[in-house]
């Protein structure tokens, strides 16, 4: 996806971590952790970093805790989806999107239109 308009940048203490450092970041019991890690997994380009994100992003207590605000653990994770520029990331998250209650979808929906870019290629 090409946009200049960052949503979650990925911060300095997640931009050396390898594949597997991130991985399990997303098993810590912080939700800045894990977000920080979905962050960082959706600007890494590893094909085989998909799985973990999807994941993650399906995980009951990642859907139910907030990161900051009303913005979730795993509303970063289907950020991190949709910034991977990736057809097949970006289909994994309009499908899990789909599988969520009508009303959390139009909140991330309504809340992604802040984000043309990203609200575009949910819509795809």
């Amino acid at each position: 996806m090409e946009t200049n308009q960052h949503i979650f940048p990925v911060l300095p203490q997640y931009e050396h971590l390898n594949l597997d450092e991130l991985v399990d970041c997303l098993n810590h019991k912080s939700p800045q952790v894990r977000a920080g890690a979905l962050a960082a997994l959706g600007n890494s380009h590893w094909e085989q970093g998909l799985a973990p994100i999807v994941k993650a992003i399906k995980d009951a207590e990642n859907r139910n805790t907030p990161w900051f605000g009303f913005v979730t653990v795993s509303w970063v994770g289907v950020v991190a989806l949709l910034k991977t520029g990736d057809p097949t990331a970006q289909k994994l998250a309009r499908e899990i999107v789909q599988e969520w209650g009508i009303e959390e979808r139009a909140h991330l929906i309504s809340w992604l239109k802040g984000f043309p870019a990203y609200a575009q290629a949910l819509a795809s």
